[in-house]
This record gives structure tokens, C-alpha cells and sequence, in this order.
């Protein structure tokens, strides 16, 4: 109303004793902005920063202290969208490859590699390339990473899981959604995703490798099962579900000696015409 200019700044990393803008950091956070060259600032230091974006008269800016050099050892497309431009790529070094070399390959490498491999290597290759990045993102060796933990699990939240997807679609070449890990959310999951959307001939398992596959799910969903309150579930709508899907799976005559089957005698009933119901009452109960 006065007409005064106004000015609005996107901070970096402030150093603090556990309270200001940064206090709600946890170590996690604080390391993954470190490893991209995004320092601490001292009071002085981010109030001088203030002044020189005051007098500098533009309505928004950006505070902080960046390695530049820290920057560019990572590919571009891997670091945020404000600081792509400001450093150039470092050039590749001989040697045992890191996790941030292994990130920046050149994404037709790694299908190459894919689909030389048969569907167990290829799995295995994916699941390794995603704890690697996982480890690298948490801070973590990947040793440390529990076989079978789900993201969250290990930690992961809404920034770390972008950081997740970026550093994962520089590897791939594929454009990943931003909720990956909350859609696939552990590592053998992502991993069957992944190669789905690599392998040459679509990623469609077939024989042990299908069966394998429909096992884990399956597994997953006993987890999930187990794991949960029931006071918090609509326990007819899961069971009724689940009795749903084992119906279907029954009528498509795929399971072992099963012969094609339309559903349970309730579900027949629901659906059935009245002579149809006559039939089934003179066949099944005798009367």
C-alpha cells in the first residue's frame, strides 16, 4: 500500500546452534547439501548477503555459500535446477568408478550392459545401481543399507526421494516421476520397474523369472498385511478384495489342476438369472 519495493531472498545453509531457519535440519540434510557444495554461513556472512541483495534492487535473489569446484563433480543433470548452469561438469577421471561416476555414465552404457545379462543378472545390476545411488543420497556405505528395507524405512523423504530420482534418471536416460520411491518403494521393486522400462523386449518376465516376480509381490503384500493395525483397516473391504482376486485368479483356469472357475457360489448367486438359480439349487442341493 506504502508503494515500497519488496524483496524476497532463497537462503542457503545458515550456521546455527539448533534453532532458526536450519534447526529443523536433521545430519541427512545438512550432508546432502554439502555433497553438491552448498557450505554453511556464518550471521556475518548471510547479513552481508542480505545488504548486497538490498542495494542490489531486483525483487528476489539467492543467498548462499557454494563450491563451485564441489559442483561440478556432479552431472548436470543430477543437481538442482537453479545451480545446473553455474558450474560445468568436471572432466571424467580414470579409476575405481564412485557413485557419482557411476550416476553421470552415459545411460546407453548401462542398457547395453542390460541387455547382454539374463533377467536374474539384469535384476541384480538394477538393485545394486539403485542402493549404490540410495547410499550416495543418505550419506551412508551401502553396506549399511538393510537388504529388503523399504525407503522410507531407510530414511528417505520428500527432498532426498527427488534427489533419488534425479540421480537415477541420469543414469537410466529415463524421465522418472518425482513420487518414484513412494510408487516403487524398495529397492527390488524399482529395480523390476526399471528394467521394464530398459530391457529391449519390454521387460515382460516370463516362465520362473514371471513367477519370481508375482512371488515378491506377493510377499510384499503379506508384509503389508501383517505390519498393519487392523483397528485402522476396513477389514470386509480387504477381505472381500482379496477373496475377489483369488476368484479371478481361479477362473482364469491358470492355477495347477484348477479347472476355469466364474467365481465363489455367493458371487454366482449375486448375478444369477432366476432359472439359473433354480439350475443350481436342483443341482448342488439335491431338492
Amino acid at each position: 500500500a506504502a508503494g515500497l519495493s519488496g524483496l524476497s531472498v532463497g537462503w542457503g545453509l545458515w550456521e546455527t546452534s539448533g534453532d532458526g531457519m536450519t534447526g529443523g535440519l536433521g545430519d541427512t540434510d545438512v550432508a546432502r547439501m554439502a555433497r553438491i557444495g552448498v557450505k554453511a554461513m556464518s550471521s556475518e556472512h548471510g547479513l552481508a548477503l542480505l545488504d548486497a541483495a538490498h542495494h542490489h534492487g531486483r525483487p528476489h535473489a539467492v543467498g548462499l555459500d557454494l563450491d563451485l569446484r564441489t559442483l561440478a563433480t556432479h552431472p548436470v543433470d543430477t543437481r538442482p535446477t537453479l545451480l545446473r548452469g553455474l558450474a560445468a561438469p568436471a572432466p571424467a577421471t580414470t579409476g575405481r568408478p564412485t557413485a557419482t561416476a557411476t550416476a553421470g555414465a552415459r545411460p546407453a552404457d548401462l542398457a547395453s550392459r542390460l541387455a547382454a545379462l539374463p533377467p536374474a543378472e539384469r535384476h541384480h545390476t538394477l538393485v545394486g545401481l539403485i542402493r549404490e545411488q540410495a547410499a550416495t543420497v543418505l550419506g551412508h556405505h551401502t553396506d549399511s543399507l538393510t537388504t529388503g528395507s523399504t525407503f522410507k524405512e531407510l530414511g528417505f523423504d520428500s527432498l532426498t526421494a527427488v534427489e533419488l530420482r534425479n540421480r537415477l534418471s541420469a543414469a537410466t536416460g529415463l524421465r522418472l516421476s518425482a513420487g518414484l520411491v513412494f510408487d516403487y518403494p524398495d529397492a527390488d521393486t524399482l529395480a523390476e520397474h526399471l528394467d521394464g522400462r530398459l530391457a529391449p523386449d519390454g521387460g515382460t518376465p516370463t516362465g520362473q523369472e514371471a513367477t519370481d516376480s508375482v512371488l515378491r509381490d506377493m510377499a510384499k503384500l503379506e508384509h503389508t498385511l501383517s505390519s498393519a493395525l487392523v483397528e485402522h483397516l476396513d477389514a470386509d473391504a480387504v477381505t472381500a478384495r482379496l477373496e475377489s482376486l483369488l476368484a479371478k485368479w481361479r477362473a482364469s483356469g491358470a492355477a495347477s489342476g484348477a479347472a476355469p472357475d466364474s467365481g465363489s457360489a455367493k458371487e454366482q448367486l449375486q448375478v444369477a438369472t432366476t432359472d439359473q438359480v433354480l439350475d443350481f439349487i436342483d443341482k448342488e442341493l439335491g431338492l
